[in-house]
Formats: structure tokens, C-alpha cells, sequence
């Protein structure tokens, strides 16, 4: 850590700028310190003790193992507290401008030392041995501040490598859980670190960029840089906003005026000159170029020879040899003129003659020694009370110097990571960066009583140079911040599309989370002109591209043969794309009304909810769309129309005036049709004999079935659209009765499914296979073949999605091995049964192999039981037979008798 300079009386008579320097580095470095202020946390206690280690490595077979996690440690150990934002922050906010002004300020104080060498009025060796102090102390904290950049340029690189240790994203930096988990995964503890979730997870791909940029510069180890910190980052091409060689001469540029501005105040004060400042206008600019240039020639040959320090010393005592060669001259003049003038001008005249030039030439040194005393001590004066404007002019430049920094940093770039960039961090800094302009600005337009009469001259100028270059900074930081808003409010749609294409699978996530969204349009809000703003709203708000896409949400299905030319349900709905607009609608609207009405209108487009037009239009404008709102109904009702069969017929009170003529038409087109197959089907229903219902199903067959359900689903539709649901309401509750009623005799019971509402069929379908399986295991060998009992409807009905998807109600394994038929003693039939289920695909063959071991042992008996059985009723039928075929004759009375 740097240390403090420390405070001396003799500072006081240095220059005011070197007094600014100090205040500044304390500040720093007071920042800094708190900064790296280790926590104590019982995680890094018991990290840092030795003991630890120790106790680790006599416990594990491979202490090489044990011995590269200490290395680790020990390189993170230091700044193990903060994660890769803060040491980020920590470098560019307080290392670096420390850095800087250390170079500043070490430059100003040997420059100091020379002026308090050269000076004529302040004792040299008062000031040495504090001058030398904070020289050396300065270079000390050089050293320090470059070894604690090497700390945060080791930790910065652990941290790139977090997210592999920790099998997590790669915006994870938590590189203390990175080093438990390590630990932990030795299985040598007796109790483990507790490893905090969520990991810190702070390490965007924008600052992976900015910490390569500061490693590749660096003199830690190059080798395989690249792969640890920007191999991570998937592969996106993406335009800067200016070239590197532009944003480095706009910081030299500004570090140029920096810098000139900054001498031009130190050196302000009078200049020492022979001749006056008139004749000084007048010399030629290569005349005093090569005067300056001559006497530091001068200076390095006496440098050379060891004469320049003595020199410097005896033109310290100049004026008393000034003195002594005018007193001399002047001595030696009046003795050459004395005799002659006496007596031309008499003895009075010559008296006064001696009298000024005594006072005028002999003490011409004295009198110019005054004369600069006077304009030192008046520009002392003036330093003393301009020193507080000075000192904001300072501040104004560095002020300067870091804005830019900030726009070459952060906002010449393109933003990589949207999803997890500290957006509002750089929101923070952008408005700080304001208010500093905004500061300095006025800061600087504001002078108290007298002070701009002081002001005057140099200061002045120098005021009004940054006043304005104040003013353009603003101007190009609006600018940078407005490339940067409309790159977000380009790019936010991106992932939107990604989403999108991606909404099948189950798993899908958001990209960018709900918070981060909010910040975005924050940032977009504040510093972006109006035309950004419009259009993040319509990337970022996924209606908009919800509405532009919802042919999508429906794909056109293979054209059936359809005698009756339906208008209507040409589409069917992809419920795997509105899955993943669900997905999308509940990850990029906030929590309220809006949200719900989306996520209602999307289950409507599902067939999920049945609304009325009223609040189908609630809704609708509930999404706040504004004039769009009228575009987006008629998508809907398309939707809806292209959509509509026998699961949501009642949707078709929401369709278009246009489409509800169509299907008027077509109803009145085919009314007699429809009329025929409602009479049909009641006298379907109304049959009592089940053999009757089974000849009349059978005669009827699928493709009559057919025609009736298309005939009947467009009953239906125009029922619902002219609020008449009669016929409807008696049709299921004919469907109910006759599923009440319903044994199994006939399969093509399924058939009658389609007068059930959709709401029922789940529950009912179970109920209806079960009672198909008793009937066709009760009826075995009684008009059920066993080798064939299964017809094509039965296929249909045990391969249905939704009987499957409903198996804690009905599995056709569980339900017939728990069967009458099952566990009675072998059968024929029943085994005859259960192969034809494996060859139906009904069951994997367990039931068949169950059903032979189980009866491994009764199988041979009663087949040698069935075998005897049937020997003797051939054997008794011989016997009839040769008994029918021999004769008896008995008399009596004398008449034979033939039997």
C-alpha cells in the first residue's frame, strides 16, 4: 500500500500546484486503503492460516495437488474480497490516476528543488531535506503502486478462469467458491466450506475485453492469455465505433492541453528581463529559440566541466557586483568630468548632477532589486489569493483527462455483452461525468469580490480555453452515449429473434433478465435522443414483433378431401411457438396488467381461454399499443378464424363481420346436409341394442362418421356465432347418456369422443378403454377371435397421445394383469389375448412372459387333463357308435324284436 508523504511547516512555502498534488494523492490513496481492506470473514480466516495448509497437504496423497490450490491462493489472497467489477473499478478509478499523478507530482518537485536552487530570496538548504523526503517517498510509492497492479492484474486473470474451475457461466468470477469447491472436491475435511449461491457473477464479456487489454500490456505471462480470458467469448463480429489510432490521439490531444495548460500556470509570474516586454515582442522567434538554445549549451559544457553549481551560487550574490561596478563607474566618471563641469555649470549645478547620478546610476542594482522584490512579493500576493481559482483549473483539467478516459474506455466500443452488462454502472459513471462538467463549469464561472480583477491576464485565458473545451467534452460524451443507445436500442431485438427461432424446446430461458431489461431502457431513457428511444421501444417490447409474427404461431396443415369446403380451420396451431412466446412475453413486459393481457391473448391463440369480443378488445387495449391496436385485432381474429375446429368452437363469435359471413353462407349452404346427420345421430344414440348399435356403427363407417363430424363441428361454429347453442347442449348430453351407458361392446365408441367437450374427453377416455378391455377379456372365444381381437379402432384408441399421456389413470399392462382373466389359471384364449397385444404394439411382451411363468407348471397339467378329457369322449363315442351297430333278438309272444 502507498504511504502517506507526511505533513512539514516547510511545505507551506512551496508552490500552491504541488500543494493540489498532495491533497490529491492523499485522497487516493485513502480510497485505495479502503478499498483493499480485507473483510474478516471466517471463509478467508481460515484460508489465510498456514496451519491450514499444512494440516491439508499431511492429509492428501497428493500434495502437489494441495500445493497448486495454495499457489492460487496465495496469488488471490490479497484482494480475495473484491470481484472482477470492483478490481476493475479499483485499477481504472484510484491505481491509475495515482499513477499518473505520482509521475506529475515527482516531476513538479524536482523542478521545485531547481527553482528553490536558483532562487535569490529563499535559503536553498532550508528546503532540500523536504524535498528530497517527498522525492523519495514518491518513488517508494511508485514501486508499491506497481506491485499492488500486479496483484490486481493476478487476480483479474484467477478470476477469468473462475467460471472453469466452478463448472459455471461464463460470467461467474467467484474465485474464493472457485478454490473451496477445489478443496472440498478432495474429501479431506472433516467440515467443508460452505460455498455461497448465487456465485459472484460480475465478469461480462465487455470486461473480459477490457482485462486482456490491460494483461496483454502487463509483464505477467503471456502464455495462453488469449484462451483464458476472451476464448470464453463466443464469436460475434461487431463494428467499433472509432478505430484505436482516433481515440488515442483525442486522449494525446487532450493530455497535450493538460499538460500546457498546467506549466502555463505554474510559470505564471514575472519574468526577469533586461529590456522590457515591448523590445521583447520585437526579437524574432528563431532569434530567441537559438538564444535558449545557446544557453543551455552553456549550462551543459559548465555542467560538464563542474562549474555550474558555483556559478549558480556567485549569480546569487550578482547584485552586490552589480553595486560594487556602478559605485566604481560611477566614482571614476565624476573624477574624469569634475574639473570640466565645475566649472561650466557651476558648483551648485554639478552638486545636483552628483547627487542624481549617485542615486539614479550608482545605485541603479539596489533599485532594480527593489523593483523585483516589489513584483515578487505583489505576485505572491496575487498567487496567494488566485491560488483557489488555480486550484480549480486544476481540478477542470483532470477532470477533463478522466471523462475522456471514460469515453475512450467505455464508449468507443460496441457493448458485447447486453444480457450481462453493468449497464447501470455505466449509467452511474455517465451521469457522475455530467455532474463534474456541470461542476467545474461553474465552478469556474463563479468569482468572488475582486477575484477577477486578480484573475486577469493568463488565468483568465486559461479559463475561458477550458470553459470551452468543457463545453465540447459535453458535446462529445452526448454524442458517445447516443452511438452507444442506438447499439442497444439496435441490438435488444437480437436476442428477441434468437428466442423466437428457438421456442420449441422446453428448457428455453430468457437472454436478457427482466432487471437488466429495466436498466437498458433507464440508460436508452436518459441519454438517448428521441429516435433511440422509439425504437428500443419497439425491439425491446415484444409485442410488436409478437404481433408482425403471429402467422407463425400456425402452420398450414396437408390439405384433406373435404366434400363440404369449409372455409374456416385451414391451420393448425403450433403450440410449441406460442410455448416460447409465452416464455418471451413473461421475460420482457414487467409484472402488471400489460403482461397479463398479453399472456391472456396468447392462450387465446392457443384455443385455452374462450373470452367475448368485449373482452377480447379489453384486452387489446390493455397491451397499449396505441393505433396499432386495430392491426393487431384483425391478426387475432385471423388467427382464430384459419384456426377454429371442434376443440374451440366458440371462438367463432370473435372472428371478423367478413368472416362471419362466410360461414353463414356456407351453414345455409349445407343446412339440409347438417340436418340429415343430426337426425343420424340420434337414432345412433337412441338404439338400445348394443348389437344394433354395433350393425348401425359398422354400416355407417369411418368416412360416413367423418362427413358427419365436419357437418356437425360447423353446426357447432355457427351455433356459437349466433349465440344458439341448443342442438349443441342436446347432442352432448346424448354423447354423456350413451358413454354412461357404454360397455365396450364396439370400439367405435372413440368415434362418439367428438360430442364430448374437449374438457371431458381427458377424464373420459380412460373410463372407455377400460370398459373396451373387460369387454373384449369377458367375450374371448365368444364372438372375440383371441388370435385377432383387436380391429383398427382399437389400434387407434390404445395408441391414443392422450390415453398415454394420462397412464396414472389407465396402463393397459398394470389394467389387464390385474384382470379377472389374467390371474385365473391358464387359458388358451388369454395367451392367445396377450400375443396379439405384443404384436399391436398394446405392450412390450411382459404380459405374455408373466403370464407363461406363472402358469409354467399349470400349463402341462391342464393341457394333459384337457388331453385325457377329450380321449375319453372319443373313446365313449366309439363305444356308442359299436353299440348302435350290434343286434339283439328277444321273442316274445313269439315276435322277434330287433334292437
Amino acid at each position: 500500500m502507498p504511504v502517506s508523504l507526511g505533513k512539514s511547516w516547510k511545505n507551506k512555502f512551496l508552490g500552491y500546484h504541488l500543494k493540489y498534488f498532495q491533497s490529491k494523492m492523499i485522497l487516493h490513496e485513502k480510497n485505495i486503503f479502503a478499498i483493499c481492506k480485507n473483510p474478516s470473514t471466517s471463509i478467508l480466516k481460515r484460508l489465510n492460516t498456514d496451519s491450514f495448509w499444512e494440516d491439508l497437504k499431511s492429509l492428501s496423497p497428493k500434495k502437489e495437488v494441495v500445493e497448486k490450490y495454495h499457489d492460487i491462493w496465495k496469488k488471490v489472497k490479497p484482494l480475495a474480497h473484491l470481484n472482477a467489477r470492483n478490481l476493475l473499478s479499483l485499477l481504472q478509478d484510484q491505481v491509475l490516476p495515482l499513477e499518473r499523478t505520482y509521475q506529475q507530482a515527482l516531476k513538479s518537485f524536482e523542478d521545485e528543488r531547481i527553482s528553490v536552487d536558483a532562487s535569490d530570496y529563499l535559503p536553498s538548504h532550508w528546503f532540500y531535506p523536504q524535498l528530497n523526503q517527498n522525492i523519495s517517498k514518491i518513488r517508494e510509492n511508485q514501486t508499491r503502486l506497481a506491485s499492488l497492479k500486479a496483484i490486481i492484474y493476478e487476480g483479474l486473470l484467477w478470476r477469468s478462469q473462475a467460471h472453469s474451475l466452478l463448472k459455471a457461466p461464463r460470467n461467474v468470477d467467484d474465485i474464493v467458491g472457485a478454490v473451496c469447491m477445489s478443496i472440498n472436491s478432495l474429501d479431506l475435511l472433516k467440515s467443508p466450506f460452505e460455498i455461497k449461491t448465487p456465485y459472484s457473477s460480475t465478469l461480462d464479456d465487455d470486461k473480459r475485453l477490457t482485462i486482456y487489454d490491460y494483461l496483454e500490456k502487463s509483464t505477467l505471462n503471456k502464455d495462453n492469455l488469449h484462451t483464458t480470458v476472451l476464448g470464453p467469448i463466443p464469436k460475434q463480429g461487431y463494428t467499433a465505433f472509432k478505430s484505436n489510432e482516433k481515440v488515442q490521439n483525442d486522449l494525446k490531444q487532450i493530455k497535450k492541453i493538460h499538460k500546457k495548460t498546467f506549466n502555463n500556470l505554474i510559470n505564471d509570474g514575472p519574468e526577469e528581463s533586461f529590456f522590457p516586454p515591448w523590445f521583447n515582442q520585437m526579437i524574432p522567434r528563431s532569434v530567441k529559440k537559438a538564444w535558449k538554445n545557446a544557453i543551455l549549451a552553456t549550462k551543459d559544457m559548465f555542467s560538464d566541466l563542474g562549474l555550474l553549481s558555483p556559478l549558480l551560487k556567485l549569480w546569487n550574490y550578482r547584485y552586490i557586483a552589480f553595486l560594487a561596478l556602478t559605485l566604481l563607474s560611477y566614482h571614476f566618471l565624476i573624477l574624469a568630468i569634475q574639473p570640466v563641469a565645475s566649472v561650466l555649470l557651476g558648483p551648485t549645478i554639478f552638486g545636483l548632477l552628483d547627487s542624481s547620478l549617485f542615486y539614479s546610476f550608482a545605485l541603479a542594482p539596489l533599485w532594480a532589486l527593489g523593483w523585483n522584490l516589489l513584483n515578487t512579493f505583489k505576485q505572491i500576493v496575487i498567487n496567494y489569493f488566485v491560488s483557489w481559482k488555480k486550484e480549480e483549473i486544476y481540478e477542470s483539467l483532470d477532470t477533463l483527462v478522466l471523462t475522456q478516459e471514460f469515453m475512450a474506455n467505455h464508449l468507443s466500443q460496441v457493448i458485447i455483452d447486453i444480457p450481462h452488462f453493468d449497464i447501470k454502472e455505466l449509467t452511474q459513471q455517465a451521469n457522475f461525468h455530467f455532474n463534474q462538467l456541470a461542476r467545474m463549469k461553474k465552478k469556474l464561472d463563479r468569482f468572488y469580490f475582486g477575484e477577477k480583477f486578480l484573475c486577469r491576464g493568463n488565468v483568465s485565458k486559461n479559463i475561458e480555453l477550458i470553459l470551452e473545451k468543457i463545453q465540447d467534452q459535453k458535446k462529445q460524451l452526448q454524442l458517445h452515449l447516443k452511438q452507444v443507445t442506438n447499439h442497444i436500442a439496435l441490438r435488444i431485438g437480437d436476442d428477441i429473434e434468437q428466442l423466437e427461432k428457438s421456442a420449441s424446446k422446453h428448457e428455453l430461458i430468457q437472454i436478457i433478465p427482466l432487471k437488466q431489461l429495466e436498466n437498458l431502457k433507464n440508460f436508452v431513457t436518459t441519454f438517448g435522443d428521441e429516435l433511440s428511444i422509439n425504437k428500443f421501444e419497439q425491439n425491446a417490447n415484444p409485442i410488436y414483433k409478437w404481433m408482425n409474427k403471429i402467422e407463425r404461431c400456425s402452420m398450414a396443415q396437408k390439405p384433406a378431401d373435404d366434400p363440404f369446403a369449409q372455409p374456416w380451420g385451414s391451420r393448425v396451431v403450433r403450440k410449441d411457438n406460442l410455448r416460447g412466446w409465452e416464455i418471451i412475453l413473461k421475460g420482457y413486459i414487467s409484472k402488471g396488467p400489460k403482461q397479463d393481457a398479453a399472456l391472456q391473448i396468447n392462450k387465446l391463440l392457443d384455443g385455452k381461454i374462450h373470452p367475448s369480443m368485449p373482452q377480447l378488445q379489453e384486452l387489446v387495449r390493455e397491451l397499449g399499443i396505441g393505433d396499432k391496436a386495430g392491426l393487431f385485432l384483425s391478426k387475432v381474429q385471423d388467427h382464430i378464424f384459419k384456426t377454429l375446429d371442434s376443440v374451440n368452437p366458440q371462438n367463432s363469435r370473435l372472428v371478423s363481420k367478413q368472416h362471419q359471413d362466410l360461414i353463414c353462407s356456407w351453414y345455409q349452404q349445407h343446412k339440409e346436409e347438417i340436418q340429415q346427420a343430426e337426425r343420424t345421430v340420434k337414432q345412433l344414440f337412441s338404439t338400445k341394442q348394443d348389437d344394433h348399435l354395433v350393425a348401425a356403427l359398422n354400416k355407417l363407417g369411418d368416412v360416413g362418421l367423418c362427413n358427419i363430424y365436419r357437418l356437425l363441428d360447423g353446426a357447432d361454429i355457427h351455433s356459437y356465432l349466433s349465440n344458439n347453442n341448443e342442438d349443441v347442449n342436446h347432442r352432448k348430453n346424448l354423447a354423456r347418456q350413451y358413454f354412461e351407458n357404454y360397455k365396450g361392446e364396439t370400439s367405435r365408441a372413440i368415434r362418439f369422443l367428438r360430442f364430448i367437450s374437449h374438457n371431458n374427453r381427458k377424464e373420459l377416455l380412460p373410463e372407455l378403454a377400460k370398459k373396451r378391455v373387460t369387454w373384449l377379456l369377458e367375450h374371448l372365444g365368444q364372438g372375440v377371435s383371441p388370435s385377432k381381437p383387436f380391429d383398427e379402432t382399437d389400434t387407434e384408441l390404445f395408441h391414443n397421445y392422450r390415453l398415454i399421456q394420462t397412464s396414472e389413470k389407465f396402463n393397459f399392462t398394470s389394467f389387464v394383469m390385474k384382470s379377472k382373466q389374467f390371474n385365473n389359471p391358464w387359458d388358451q384364449n388369454v395367451e392367445s389375448f396377450l400375443d396379439s397385444c405384443r404384436r399391436n404394439g398394446f405392450d412390450s411382451g411382459k404380459l405374455a412372459n408373466s403370464y407363461k411363468k406363472r402358469n409354467l407348471r399349470v400349463k402341462p397339467f391342464i393341457l394333459h387333463q384337457h388331453e385325457h378329457i377329450k380321449n375319453n369322449a372319443i373313446s365313449c363315442k366309439l363305444e356308442a357308435d359299436k353299440l348302435s351297430s350290434t343286434s339283439f333278438n328277444f321273442q316274445k309272444g313269439g315276435i322277434d324284436v330287433k334292437c
